[in-house]
Formats: structure tokens, sequence, C-alpha cells
């Protein structure tokens, strides 16, 4: 009997693992090994000069579940996305196969995330769809989300926005603006969930950067703010099962 792909959720920008863990509770409800990353360049007390550490912070977990054979699935919010791309290069079941080695990453899931090209960074997105942020404010090389409320968490009440935002943290600018050298989701096998009420990055932008793969991105729609996490998890877990459930290696 083959054992369930391991899910391994990396989060955005502002946000720490506990945004997370009711997602990860009602996928291990389900039978599926949930690991939650921390990053880095969220609430770092120094400056950074890349992205490097939240790449080796996700690369750390990716290896060590392919060394003990396990597939993975790898769910990337945001931000993640970015490191998470990084980090799965040479980590893919297919890859792994060729070298006579199993486990590997099967699946990557982008949930609201910024879907770069080679050498793009999101401030390059930014300037490119205009995007206005005014809940967003840079100071002294970190990134502040200064109304989550609003920005993240618009789909859910407001004691529930409240109380969520009180965990935000700032994010560091030199990480944030890294440009992409690995390009995953060309090598990977892969699903983008479009959120369309999102605030954070606005449904235009995430549709402009999947019209920019040319359909290689299987797309699913979420009626849903930035952060699905919190405000529909049991949605956001049946979609998850549903890609457990496809065929890794010989799929896309």
């Amino acid at each position: 009997m083959t054992s369930n792909p391991t899910f391994v959720l990396v989060p955005g920008n502002f946000l720490p693992p506990s945004y997370y863990a009711s997602t990860a509770k009602l996928l291990e409800s389900h039978g599926f090994p949930t690991r939650l990353v921390t990053i880095p360049s969220t609430g770092s007390k120094s400056l950074l000069t890349s992205n490097e550490p939240d790449i080796i912070a996700v690369r750390d977990v990716l290896e060590e579940l392919s060394d003990s054979g396990k597939e993975i699935i790898a769910v990337a919010h945001s931000y993640g996305s970015i490191p998470t791309c990084e980090a799965v290069e040479g980590l893919g079941t297919q890859e792994r196969l060729e070298l006579g080695k199993s486990g590997g990453v099967a699946r990557l899931v982008l949930v609201a995330a910024w879907l770069l090209q080679e050498g793009e960074s999101p401030p390059a997105i930014i300037g490119r769809y205009r995007m206005e942020a005014p809940w967003a404010r840079f100071k002294g090389g970190k990134i502040f989300a200064d109304d989550p409320a609003y920005a993240l968490h618009n789909d859910t009440s407001a004691d529930v926005a409240a109380y969520w935002s009180s965990y935000t943290n700032h994010s560091d600018l030199a990480a944030f603006a890294t440009p992409l050298k690995h390009v995953a989701w060309r090598h990977i096998p892969n699903t983008y969930l479009l959120c369309e009420l999102d605030r954070c990055i606005p449904p235009r932008v995430q549709e402009g950067m999947l019209a920019s793969t040319e359909g290689t991105v299987r797309t699913v729609r979420l009626p849903s703010g930035h952060v699905p996490m919190l405000s529909m998890p049991q949605k956001l877990v049946d979609i998850l099962r549903e890609e457990a459930g496809k065929d890794s290696i010989k799929d896309h």
C-alpha cells in the first residue's frame, strides 16, 4: 500500500506558521503528514542581503523528507513561492527517479503566489502592473503590513481579522526583492490557486502572471482573500487532497 504524500506548507510574507495550523490539522486528520516551514525573513531582527536564508529553511525540510524516501507536495503561499521554487531544484521526483532515488517533490501548489519568470522579482511585477499597496509601509529595509485586516483578512469576520492581524510581523525587503533563478513550475507538476478576492496580490495581477506561463500552469479559482488557510481551510484542504490523488510523475 502506497503511503500518502507529505505536505510541506511554506508561509508568505508577514505570516508566522501558526496561520497554517488549521490547514495542517485538517490534512493530518485525513492521514497526510504535514510540515510547517518557518521563514527567517519574516520578523528577522537583522537585515538580510537576499532570500538565501529562506531558501535554506525550505530546502532543509525538503531534503530531509526526500532522503527519507517521502513523496512531497510543496504548498507555497504568496512570497513563499519564491524560496520554494529555488529550494526544489534537483529534488523533483522524476529527477530523483532518474538517479535511482526515491522520494522528492511530486507537485507544487502555489496559493495566491508570485509566479515569476527567471530574473523577475516581486518589485518588478508591482511596477509592471502598477500595483498600489497603501496598507504596506517600507522603512529601514523592512516591509510592514500596517493594515493586515484590509489586505489579508477581508473575507473573514472583523473579530477574526483583528485576532490574526495581531500575529503578523515585518518582512525583509532584500529577501522580497531577490530575483528568481530557478523557474520550478516548468519542471515540476503544479497547480496555482487564484484567490478572487485578494487585496494583496490582486486577481488581475495573478491572472497576468498566469498568462505569461502560456497555459503550462493548472489553475483553480477560490472565492477567497489572500489567506484562504484562515477563511476557508476546509475548501483548501479539499483541493489539496485532490492534488494528492494525481499521478505526480506522469501528470503534466
